[in-house]
């Protein structure tokens, strides 16, 4: 039994650490990501959401979800204020025509993609005027009369009637803020209130009527029978309304800002949703008399009202009796009626980069970036990958670089929000403060490779040199010993990428990549020119490599493929025989001077090799990645280069490639790849209890704190609670879950859960504190969604403290 100075001691650690997380929050929060779904389209074959830059599709009615983005080169700006990349929303849809084919839809600014492989692959139906479009209407008889609607951001409405080969406009008098398209009659609500119905897909106006001023406006319509006719139900700002057959108007529920709403037919009654912009779902079970908020499941998050978007967006009942809801922290399901909600299991712990440091002879490690579950490392080639977290402050890994020093020693770099965090590893993480910089104080690392120079001179003392693109657009310089950091480069735009010479220490060359144009330095970051603008529209240019002693560089942008000989100087575009040019990952072959080797992967399609000639570049593909997989992050503005080489690569040919989740391995330089060993995905608990972080973990009230714990943990923070009955739940989509905690003498016993199912009792206690302890394990869980339950117990009383912690969970795909 531990004595109450210990006691006191544990409580006054969490204390310290919960005003320091607090600390970092506040400076961490204004540049902080969110996750809001953009679009979102439901059918009887495929849904379909779009979250952050990435089409998501399901096949399981919303249990599953997986990235659809075949074919797609969507010419959207990558703007980094949601606000203004609000204007962008890109517009989703899914139908099954009259003759059953599944069709998808996805309208990209001013481009019209569709898809009849249930959103397996796109490709380009037409192009429109008035872009971007804002929703999208399609006629169930689409594989025969060919006709679309389309909202454009001014409010127009454009139909085609010709596979949008051509578009005309439909007049109204107002700006269209709602359509309903039912078989072949068009309901059409204008901003002023009138609502007009027309026959035959559009062609023919059958009446038209000015709603009631207490109306207001409308966001959506929901065709309603009536043993009279079919009415409609209207959310508005003001409610949700009634629209009878013959012109009659009822307000059926005054709660303001109603976005959506759904007429569920149910035995015995009519079930009736109503989906409210920030508090979730209304249900009715008596035909709208009554309502009552059912919102047991459903997320919300303050970046929601940081960033002005609706906590939910869009309320649309499913082919097989569920109810799909669109919000900002993802999609959730109901198989209810609307009564529970369960999230569907869109991840967001995506690879953002890979690394290779070199060993002794033929050994090296791997380092993979994660956004999501921090850094996770290799020593067996790809067979096993263990996590190293230990004292990184936050999972998500803005980016990460990695090198060895003479001495053996491998030096880390990882940016979080917030700070810049060093190791040497295994040592823990430490954080790096920018108490020489105030203006830098909370801010965090650009999506910039963290590119290091090593310097013979500074090989006894085991300091390498390292260049930082640093948030919001800086260079800086520093070393792993000292952690001084000067300001090398003070540019208009952000830093997307860095390179630096083999031989910095004798040509002292740098180059920088800003959105649009690369800039040179031969004077190791004293002086700098510009010496390549990218093609209007360009937005991120990646280098591929450091300079070879060939002094050929390569460069991908969202334009192409670009190159120089002469070390960065002067600079050629290259052919290439890619649909997109959109470059999503580069690399060059260590012995490119002997091979002429790149490897490219662009945007929906698997990767190219290249072998470069003087007159002409000779391309094949791999059959890397798999179909429906992507090579590149979720995050795709923060990514890194996914490709890397072992350091014998001329000699054993292998080389690393990470796609979404999964590192593949090829050793036949890139002809053919395996995956390795599976990864399950890890969550940091003490991060997943915060609201800025979307992690699918629910403390149950303020019985749960976050604070240290004795020992190394995974991310050296944990979520704790002593309070009989206290809960925590879990939900997540895999086949099985890991909890990660700590045992000792202060700890107690738990019961787990497992979709209301009591699955075990655990007990904690143990004599000495022991930390990364597995509490609880199960991997024969039946693929699909779950909820995990933690209770805490406080038996037996003759124990001190009787804590339940929790560290992390893994996630068992």
């Amino acid at each position: 039994m531990t004595s109450k100075s210990a006691r006191r001691g544990f409580g006054a650690r969490v204390i310290l650490l919960v005003a320091v997380i607090l600390a970092l929050v506040s400076m961490a929060r204004a540049h902080v990501p969110h996750d809001e779904t953009q679009g979102f389209g439901a059918g009887d074959a495929a849904i379909l959401s779009y979250v952050r830059g990435q089409l998501y599709r399901s096949t399981d009615f919303g249990q599953t979800w997986d990235k659809a983005a075949r074919g797609l080169t969507c010419p959207v700006p990558d703007i980094p204020d949601p606000r203004i990349h609000q204007k962008y929303a890109v517009p989703v849809a899914a139908i099954s025509a009259s003759d059953g084919t599944q069709y998808a839809f996805f309208g990209c600014y001013n481009q019209l993609y569709a898809s009849t492989d249930n959103a397996a692959t796109f490709s380009l139906l037409g192009t429109f005027p008035d872009g971007p479009a804002q929703r999208i209407h399609v006629s169930r008889n689409f594989s025969s009369d060919g006709t679309l609607f389309l909202e454009v951001e001014n409010g127009g409405l454009l139909v085609s009637r010709d596979f949008a080969r051509t578009w005309q406009p439909l007049a109204f008098d107002a700006p269209v803020v709602s359509v309903l398209l039912e078989g072949r009659t068009l309901t059409v609500a204008e901003q002023s209130g009138r609502v007009s119905v027309w026959d035959d897909l559009g062609a023919t106006l059958r009446g038209a009527s000015s709603a009631n001023d207490l109306l207001g406006q409308i966001n959506a319509l929901v065709p309603r029978a009536e043993s009279d006719g079919t009415g409609l139900l209207a959310a508005t700002s003001t409610g949700l309304w009634h629209l009878g057959p013959n012109g009659r108007q009822k307000r059926l529920f005054d709660k303001p800002d109603i976005v959506s709403a759904a007429a569920l037919a149910r035995t015995g009654g009519e079930v009736l949703l109503a989906l409210h912009a920030s508090d979730g779902v209304y249900r009715s079970s008596d035909g709208g008399t009554s309502w009552a908020l059912r919102a047991q499941g459903l997320e919300t998050n303050v970046q929601a009202q940081h960033y002005d978007f609706n906590d939910f967006s869009a309320l649309s009942p499913m082919a097989d009796g569920s109810v799909l809801v669109a919000a900002f922290t993802g999609v959730f399901r109901s198989t209810d009626g609307g009564q529970h909600w369960q999230k569907s299991a869109v991840t967001y712990a995506d690879i953002l980069g890979l690394q290779i440091v070199p060993g002794q002879g033929d050994d090296y490690r791997i380092l993979a970036g994660t956004y999501g579950s921090g850094i996770i490392v290799s020593e067996d080639g790809g067979e096993s990958w263990p996590y190293f977290n230990d004292m990184l402050n936050g999972p998500r890994s803005t980016a990460f670089s990695a090198t060895r020093t003479e001495d053996g020693t491998t030096h880390l770099l990882s940016g979080t929000f917030g700070s810049l965090n060093r190791s040497r590893y295994p040592a823990p993480w430490t954080v790096s403060r920018f108490d020489d910089f105030p203006r830098l104080q909370g801010a965090y690392l650009a999506p910039t490779p963290l590119s290091f120079a090593f310097h013979e001179d500074r090989a006894a003392a085991g300091e390498t040199y390292a260049f930082i693109g640093m948030y919001p657009h800086s260079i800086l310089a520093t070393t792993t010993g000292t952690g001084a950091m000067t300001t090398v480069l003070e540019t208009g735009r952000p830093v997307r990428s860095l390179a630096i010479s083999d031989s910095f220490e004798a040509d002292g060359i740098l180059l920088a990549a800003e959105d649009g144009k690369i800039l040179r330095s031969g004077d190791g970051g004293q002086t700098w020119s510009e010496v390549f603008a990218a093609p209007i529209g360009s937005i991120k240019l990646a280098i591929a490599a450091p300079l070879q002693d060939t002094s050929v560089v390569f460069a991908g942008s969202d334009k192409g493929l670009f190159v120089s000989a002469d070390q960065g100087r002067t600079w050629r575009e290259m052919d290439m025989p890619a649909q997109s040019k959109k470059v999503l990952s580069l690399g060059v072959a260590p012995d490119f001077a002997q091979t002429g080797e790149i490897f490219v992967q662009t945007r929906g399609e698997p990767l190219w090799i290249g072998q470069v000639a003087p007159t002409a570049t000779i391309w094949a593909q791999a059959s890397f990645p798999a179909p429906g997989d992507e090579i590149y992050s979720l995050i795709e503005r923060e990514r890194q280069d996914l490709i890397v080489f072992s350091p014998r690569f001329s000699d054993d040919g292998v080389m690393y490639g990470a796609s979404r989740l999964t590192v593949m391995k090829s050793i036949d330089r890139g002809r053919t790849w395996a995956a390795t060993a599976p990864r399950d995905i890890r969550y940091e608990a003490e991060y997943a209890r915060t609201d800025w972080f979307l992690v699918p973990v629910r403390p149950g009230g303020d019985d749960w704190k976050a604070g240290p714990a004795p020992g190394p943990q995974s991310s050296g923070r944990v979520l704790f609670s002593n309070v009989a009955g206290a809960t925590l739940s879990i939900d997540f989509a895999g086949t099985g879950i890991r909890l990660i905690g700590l045992t000792g003498p202060e700890l107690g016993a738990a019961e787990i859960f497992l979709d209301g199912q009591r699955a075990a009792l655990i007990d904690n206690f143990s004599a000495e504190f022991e930390s990364q302890k597995t509490l609880f394990e199960t991997r024969d869980l039946q693929p699909g969604q779950h909820i995990l339950t933690v209770v805490v117990k406080t038996e037996p009383k003759d124990r001190a403290g009787n804590f339940f912690v929790l560290d992390a969970f893994d996630v068992v795909r």
